[in-house]
């Protein structure tokens, strides 16, 4: 299994594996993660909360008509201005997409903000600092909150993030280990191409599909630190 971030990367990758070894290349999946993942959700439909991915995804413009119906439905004491409501909206879809691709869920979201409130209230610090850091994280439990409405949203409108394709497959191999030992056993080496732009969620379900060879895994990844397109991803 060869991985990479675009399918002209993927296409350009196979030709060059059929130049070197001929048309055994051919035999070698080259994709990317979201279309593997894409795949993986097509043929094994059952193991997921949709009927493969058949239907759309979501556009920028529904993107932002989804998150002002939420933000006019819902009150968010640290995401809503009286004057100006929908002036955090950008900035919370951003985040939305930040986390996905992290791998976390609204509930993953609301623990950690849990624990991290805890912490505050033990730490020895100026009140002022902590009140900083408490209206923070009280923030990222509101962005928790627009998450979970959001992703309500585009169950009920049949559409789906990019990022939930990765998410999907990765809750699906966790919670269905026949499904995760068909693919173990279907790929036994991996490369991943540009692996500097790799984010959590696209590690976690390599990781898993590594998992049965442990530290024997054949395991095999590309990068350049000075090529890192997606930094500003985090």
């Amino acid at each position: 299994l060869a991985l990479t971030f675009t399918n002209a990367a993927a296409k350009n990758l196979q030709q060059r594996l059929v130049s070197l070894i001929g048309s055994t290349g051919y035999a070698v999946k080259s994709t990317t993660f979201h279309s593997f993942c894409a795949e993986i959700i097509d043929e094994h439909a059952e193991y997921f909360p949709v009927a493969g991915v058949s239907r759309d995804p979501v556009s920028e413009v529904d993107k932002f008509a989804i998150m002002e119906e939420i933000f006019e439905e819902n009150e968010f004491l640290h995401l809503k201005s009286a004057r100006y409501p929908l002036l955090y909206l950008r900035d919370t879809l951003g985040s939305i997409s930040d986390y996905k691709r992290e791998g976390h869920t609204p509930l993953t979201i609301q623990k950690l903000a849990q624990e991290e409130l805890t912490r505050l209230e033990e730490e020895k610090i100026a009140p002022s600092k902590r009140r900083t850091l408490q209206k923070q994280i009280e923030k990222n439990l509101d962005v928790a909150q627009v998450y979970a409405e959001y992703q309500r949203h585009l169950r009920d409108r049949n559409l789906f993030d990019f990022e939930d394709l990765i998410m999907w497959v990765r809750d699906a191999f966790t919670q269905h280990e026949d499904l995760l030992l068909e693919y173990q056993e279907r790929f036994q080496y991996f490369l991943i191409d540009e692996f500097q732009d790799t984010n959590e969620a696209q590690l976690q379900v390599m990781r898993l599909l590594a998992s049965y060879w442990g530290e024997r895994a054949n395991l095999f990844v590309v990068g350049d630190p000075n090529q890192s397109i997606y930094r500003f991803q985090g």
